[in-house]
């Protein structure tokens, strides 16, 4: 899961699938360098280069509250398992 967070923090750094977020990327490089992927902890301080206090304070906001230990952001996701079947059978 750490490695997804920092993935996810890049698409919103560099605009991949979806607009440039700052503060986004920098929640999910933040909660990924948290988790020890070693990546995500120079991508966080070269975000912070580019981020205003407002936003970098933001981003630790956003950060403590999704942090270990914290509750989590309920998601829920379309059960895909029948569309993937009913897309190999036809």
């Amino acid at each position: 899961m750490p490695q997804a967070e920092f993935e996810l923090g890049l698409c919103f750094y560099h605009g991949h699938g979806t607009e440039v977020d700052l503060v986004q990327a920098y929640t999910w490089v933040g909660l990924a360098a948290q988790r020890s992927v070693s990546a995500a902890v120079g991508v966080r301080d070269e975000l912070k280069e580019q981020m205003s206090a407002e936003q970098i304070a933001e981003g630790d906001r956003r950060v403590a509250e999704l942090a270990p230990g914290r509750p989590k952001i309920a998601v829920s996701l379309p059960d895909i398992d029948d569309e993937l079947r009913a897309s190999n059978e036809e």
